[in-house]
């Protein structure tokens, strides 16, 4: 009977883990060695598009790094997700402006795109409605990343966008280190019962 209660309860803290590690896994398309101080705000422009290589094999959405400029009601960031090989739009969405938060990471979501891995893809962000002294800003860093182009108003920009490609799946490192802690916390628990039983 306590071998069989044991079980459950190795089968059920498997389950839960694994249903954990099911994460949102980001890909960055910048070089996370970049001191944040070095970042450049591209201020309220009305498109911004980043090209990259996919690490996955299929994608979800994208995080950007946002800044806030001006009254931005009534406003929407309008993204997509371009093919380079033919050029096909794969993803398209729109989120409220006034849903971004100043200096932090968005979340822009789309359905999933299957079979991405090794791909070349262009996001592309727009601000509909914006001027120079209103809309939704990103954040660039000011080297170019291999395998990367940075276009902002039409024009070929040196740099990388403060974005991450994401992807929802099961992340074994994320699931790993969760059954090493919840077995650091049952050893250090027994331990203790020991120690004052």
């Amino acid at each position: 009977m306590k071998k069989m209660k044991s079980l459950i309860i190795i089968i059920l803290i498997l389950a839960a883990t694994f249903l954990y590690a099911h994460i949102g896994k980001n890909n960055l398309v910048y070089d996370k060695n970049v001191d944040n101080s070095q970042y450049i705000a591209t201020g309220a422009v009305a498109k911004i598009e980043q090209t990259f290589v996919s690490k996955e094999k299929t994608l979800d959405g994208f995080r950007a790094k946002c800044q806030v400029i001006g009254d931005v009601r009534g406003m929407k960031v309008k993204y997509s997700l371009i093919d380079m090989k033919d050029g096909k739009e794969l993803a398209q969405g729109t989120t409220d402006a006034e849903k971004i938060k100043n200096g932090r990471f968005y979340y822009f979501r789309f359905d999933t795109v299957e079979n991405c891995e090794g791909n070349t893809y262009k996001v592309i962000f727009e601000n509909e409605g914006s001027d120079e002294s209103k809309g939704i800003g990103f954040s660039i860093q000011p080297e170019t990343e291999e395998g990367t182009d940075l276009i902002i108003k039409g024009v070929d920009t040196t740099g990388t966008m403060i974005v991450k490609a994401v992807t929802q799946r099961f992340d074994l490192e994320t699931f790993v280190v969760m059954l090493v802690f919840i077995l650091y916390i049952a050893v250090f628990i027994k331990f203790l019962y020991k120690l004052f039983k």
